[in-house]
């Protein structure tokens, strides 16, 4: 299905032009005080609720530490899985995900040299990508030949309009 592309009614005046940016003056005072007044609330909830909040979360943490010590007390509890079921919810280990950690005293650019000097080239990751900014800084340079690694220089001009919102009292 072919979409049909609706034409926008045309200014066709100065003084309509003039009119219709009063209009959108209007809507970014009306909409910036908005949300001066949905930051206000918020900072207020913040302020309001955040005390509790961290209270209620640092007696969480005590008391899931309290509970972890215990399960580490008493893996007879567990048996063979790990986790158990409470009547007020269940508690246990999960398994992450498997990680690599380096040894005491090791670096990741020494397990590198180590990967290359045992030939163990399957465990590097290369990491190959055109560098645009380069191609973009030098521009000037390589402009004649960016056809032929198929790429063009592009720069939009949108259309903008800068409300005067300070004016407004």
């Amino acid at each position: 299905m072919k979409r049909i592309k609706t034409v926008a009614p045309v200014i066709a005046t100065r003084a309509q032009a003039e009119t219709l940016a009063g209009e959108l003056r209007e809507l970014a005072i009306d909409a910036r005080k908005l949300q001066l007044e949905a930051e206000s609330a918020k900072k207020a909830i913040d302020t309001e609720i955040g005390p509790p909040l961290e209270k209620l979360r640092a007696i969480q943490a005590e008391k899931l530490e309290l509970l972890e010590g215990w399960a580490e007390a008493n893996p007879s509890e567990f048996g063979a899985k790990k986790s158990l079921q409470f009547v007020h919810g269940l508690l246990g280990w999960r398994t992450g995900m498997p990680k690599l950690k380096l040894l005491p005293s090791w670096t990741w650019e020494r397990v590198l040299s180590c990967l290359q000097s045992l030939n163990l080239s399957r465990y590097i990751r290369v990491s190959e990508e055109v560098n645009r900014q380069a191609i973009i800084d030098e521009r000037d340079t390589v402009g004649p030949t960016l056809h032929t690694f198929g790429v063009k220089i592009v720069q939009d001009e949108p259309f903008f309009f800068e409300p005067k919102i300070e004016d407004n009292g």
